[in-house]
């Protein structure tokens, strides 16, 4: 994609498999849009968001990447990480990203029953969707001049 400045950004969006169903290997499908589109030669700036439920491999897929993608981001937890940082090789990276959701919730759901669903250890009515005003939780990263490393990342609130 071009952003408005002109600028050549790479976004990627890899599937986790730990605690998910089987998928390809991530690792290998990041791996082929690092080497088809190298930073600072194919794309002025490259995000990789790892969607995936542990932790840890949205760890290892910053390592990685380190040095070679602007920002890995993780998804999927819907609670944002206060781990926020510049790895060693220049990329930013965090974590999770959190959900833009109501936070006075269970990830967005009303809190009773899944509150109930812990207590009972078993289903009882469906979910309902929390209707508060949402709150979120953006991963913004700033870089200078072009292909640089990013010069900031933070997570900031904003809303409900």
């Amino acid at each position: 994609m071009r952003t408005r400045s002109g600028a050549h950004v790479l976004v990627t969006n890899p599937m986790g498999r730990v605690f998910m169903d089987a998928i390809d290997d991530p690792f290998a499908a990041v791996e082929a849009e690092l080497t088809a589109c190298p930073l600072g030669e194919g794309a002025d700036a490259i995000v990789v968001d790892i969607h995936a439920e542990a932790t840890s491999e949205k760890m290892a897929m910053g390592h990685f990447c380190d040095g070679r993608a602007s920002l890995v981001v993780g998804t999927h937890s819907h609670i944002p990480t206060a781990d926020a940082q510049i790895l060693p090789g220049g990329t930013a990276y965090q974590t999770d990203a959190g959900a833009c959701a109501d936070y006075d919730s269970v990830i967005g759901m009303e809190k009773f029953e899944p509150v109930q669903r812990f207590i009972r250890k078993m289903h009882g009515s469906r979910f309902a969707p929390a209707t508060a005003p949402p709150r979120c939780a953006p991963c913004s990263w700033r870089r200078t001049p072009k292909a640089s490393p990013p010069a900031s990342n933070r997570c900031a609130w904003a809303g409900g």
